[in-house]
């Protein structure tokens, strides 16, 4: 019965023991393979320039959401019909066609998913310029110092030209100039910053 006993504690004491020590490996993860991070992005330059190539995608197509990519969603449609420059031809969803006209009568309401997503389109621009023109100045960066100069004024650009159309559009808006979560929380909705300046 002793003998048992002792074999009962060992076995318990070394699968405790190997529990626990095995315990590191379910707390650290590795990070998931569709995100990038910060000190892989900025290993090279191509992955640097690649980081900053997502950002011309967005604001320029991003299917048809980008804000400046011309199409039907974007301030270069809208702001047209704004101003009696252009005539509103969209006969599409009738939900939608009330939505745009709202462009042309500049009546706008809190509701325009148009006027939402050209906001939200634009700070999140505004982000991943951020968080690349932060991660050019890591210690930790390998970018060669010429790409960096000119992912750097890139990056700074598009961020002046994001800036360009919501100070033209709403007026004052927050300069965020960081990827810090406590500072872009301070973004003020759409709701609460709705009236477009004339």
């Amino acid at each position: 019965m002793k003998k048992a006993y002792k074999i009962i504690s060992i076995s318990f004491f070394v699968s405790w023991m190997t529990f626990f020590s095995s315990c590191k490996k379910f707390v650290e993860i590795a990070p998931p393979r569709t995100d990038l991070i910060k000190a892989t992005v900025f290993d090279n330059d191509a992955t640097a320039e690649a980081a900053l190539r997502d950002i011309y995608f967005q604001i320029s197509s991003a299917g048809r959401f980008g804000f400046a990519s011309g199409s039907f969603a974007s301030i270069s449609h809208f702001a047209p019909i704004s101003s009696d420059e252009q005539l509103n031809y969209y006969t599409g969803d009738p939900s939608l066609t009330t939505e745009i006209k709202q462009f042309a009568d500049n009546a706008l309401t809190s509701n325009n998913s148009y006027l939402l997503q050209l906001w939200s389109s634009l700070y999140s621009s505004i982000y991943k310029t951020n968080s690349v023109i932060e991660g050019l100045a890591l210690p930790s960066s390998n970018v060669s110092l010429n790409k960096k100069k000119q992912l750097e004024g890139e990056s700074k650009f598009i961020r002046a030209f994001c800036y360009f159309y919501l100070v033209n559009l709403w007026g004052d808006v927050p300069l965020i100039t960081t990827t810090d979560y406590r500072t872009n929380n301070t973004i003020p909705g759409l709701l609460r910053k709705m009236s477009i300046s004339t």
